[in-house]
């Protein structure tokens, strides 16, 4: 797609979470930042989302690498793999609870009632978190090292990824939030990496880790539906209304699919190393692990907007309302 149409298209599209999270920033009297994980330093960074400018040093645990906010912004957990910690962020991006029971957690969704669901890789498991007390309250064990996870619109499906790079996804209802409970294990065409509901919640795409390929499934059947073509693994989500945004950390790309045609409409060049991606607030930010930056895409321009070196390594990024 030429820059022109590119911006055409963005502007009829509304921005998922956009006006949520500026409403929640005006009535708490804060500001929308990116909390990026300083993975060699034990701390978060909290990033301003329009000007790239870090702005707060949260110190933390060691190890800190999966960051995710809740969707009102309001709460961020992080996974500090190496240590076997959680770290759970309130308002204010202070650090409220402190869980020392998982064994290696990975990545983080929020479901119904005040939980979240933290994937445990070395434990094969999916642990539900109350994010009030800041205590375990369900688990369930699955078939396999337990990574990249999504959670459905309604927040009663969760799709976990059983590995880096598997050949199994597993199905999760977590209609009842403290009893997560396995429907079935589905099996893909390549070795599955990162997972992701679009924003509808009728499709739900699957990167891999392996192979130049993305796979695309009916969340309502489980079914395959469509395979496309994508750049270096592994591939990792954003999803806005619309739109699929898919970066390369090895190729140093950022693609934006088209969620009905599956064409790449756009594509913006990002430092080596930016695997993982976060989106909110007019903005579309990816770290890198390799060099330390986040780069700030904004969504409408579909043009780099900032990129700055704020760690020696950076993992992950998120996006969270602070005062």
């Amino acid at each position: 797609m030429r820059r022109r149409e590119f911006l055409t298209a963005a502007a009829g599209v509304p921005f998922f979470g956009y006006p949520r999270l500026l409403t929640a920033a005006r009535s708490h009297g804060g500001t929308a930042s990116f909390l990026v994980t300083a993975d060699n330093e034990a701390a978060i960074l909290a990033v301003d989302a329009q000007s790239g400018q870090v702005t707060r040093r949260i110190p933390t645990a060691p190890d800190p690498r999966g960051i995710d906010a809740s969707r009102d912004g309001q709460r961020a957990v992080v996974c500090h793999t190496g240590s076997g910690v959680v770290s759970v962020l309130a308002a204010g991006f202070r650090v409220r609870h402190t869980l020392e029971v998982i064994a290696e957690p990975r990545y983080t969704v929020f479901g119904k009632s005040d939980i979240a669901y933290v994937s445990d890789s070395a434990g094969a498991a999916l642990h539900a978190i109350d994010l009030t007390t800041g205590r375990t309250v369900g688990r369930l064990d699955v078939d396999g090292p337990a990574r990249h996870l999504s959670i459905s619109p309604d927040a009663e499906r969760v799709w976990l990824a059983l590995g880096n790079a598997s050949r199994t996804v597993a199905i999760i209802d977590v209609a009842s939030p403290r009893r997560p409970r396995l429907v079935r294990n589905i099996a893909t065409p390549h070795r599955a990496h990162d997972v992701a509901f679009a924003t509808d919640g009728r499709e739900v795409w699957i990167s891999s880790g392996s192979t130049r390929r993305i796979a695309v499934y009916s969340a309502r059947t489980g079914r395959q539906v469509a395979v496309i073509d994508a750049d270096a693994p592994p591939q990792h989500f954003a999803m806005l209304p619309g739109g699929a945004w898919v970066t390369s950390g090895e190729a140093g790309t950022l693609r934006v699919h088209d969620l009905t045609t599956r064409e790449v409409r756009h594509h913006v060049a990002v430092p080596v190393g930016s695997y993982n991606v976060t989106a909110g607030f007019g903005r579309v930010a990816t770290p890198s692990l390799d060099r330390g930056t986040l780069t700030i895409v904004d969504r409408h321009a579909g043009a780099v907007s900032s990129s700055r070196r704020v760690a020696t390594a950076a993992h992950d990024a998120c996006i969270a309302i602070g005062t």
